[in-house]
């Protein structure tokens, strides 16, 4: 069974990935005339053609993502504490889900985002702590790509930044799935 689950965390994880990136590639397409350097991504669900592929793609690949982190446990070893690490990768999940239930110009809609940035870089700073004394590697991805979604804050958060940031989560999430998750990758206890 435990090999099941951990399949299963894996594609999860792997099509919340592909989800959110084929919703935005065609709410892109079906947004006339959208600025991919100078508008939000939140932006594409303002007009209704490119609204249902960005607000379902959201609300897709959150929760895959939160399944994906809340089945993290089925992989490493019992040594080490992940509890933070699912809670806050849950609720980063849950929080690019509301992306898309509280799509923009509700008010609600701010809320939604911010929890999703915020628990996205807890669950990586969480993850980069939990893992850092068995696989330095992995440690290290996830902190350097928390890190970066930080730094941009600082420099303002441009269309590019937020975009550049949410792709670099979403690799992070594809390489974990696939490394930590295939049963002939590298042991998460072993540096």
């Amino acid at each position: 069974m435990r090999m099941d689950q951990m399949r299963t965390t894996r594609w999860f994880g792997l099509a919340a990935c592909v989800i959110f990136l084929l919703s935005v590639l065609l709410a892109v397409g079906a947004y006339e005339g959208y600025d991919f350097f100078g508008q939000y991504l939140s932006e594409l669900a303002l007009k209704p053609a490119s609204a249902f592929f960005f607000n379902g793609g959201a609300i897709l690949a959150g929760l895959g993502l939160a399944v994906f982190f809340f089945g993290l446990k089925t992989r490493f070893s019992d040594s080490l504490n992940l509890t933070n690490v699912r809670v806050l990768g849950t609720l980063s999940g849950l929080g690019l889900a509301s992306v898309g239930v509280f799509p923009l110009p509700l008010p609600e809609h701010d809320l939604a985002a911010k929890a999703f940035y915020v628990f996205t870089v807890g669950a990586l700073l969480a993850f980069g702590a939990a893992v850092r004394k068995t696989n330095e590697r992995y440690a290290w991805s996830a902190v350097g790509v928390a890190w970066f979604w930080i730094v941009s804050l600082f420099l303002g958060y441009s269309p590019f930044l937020q975009k550049t940031t949410i792709f670099a989560f979403g690799v992070w999430v594809a390489w974990l799935g696939t490394r930590f998750f295939s049963p002939r990758g590298p042991s998460p206890t072993k540096a």
